[in-house]
């Protein structure tokens, strides 16, 4: 369970990594 919730929090902050760079990019 623990490992279970350590990658979705991983793949939470990949996808704001990417909702980041989107964002520069458009600006």
């Amino acid at each position: 369970m623990k490992k279970g919730v350590k990658r979705m929090w991983i793949g939470s902050g990949m996808a704001l990594v990417f909702i980041e760079i989107y964002l520069e990019f458009f600006y």
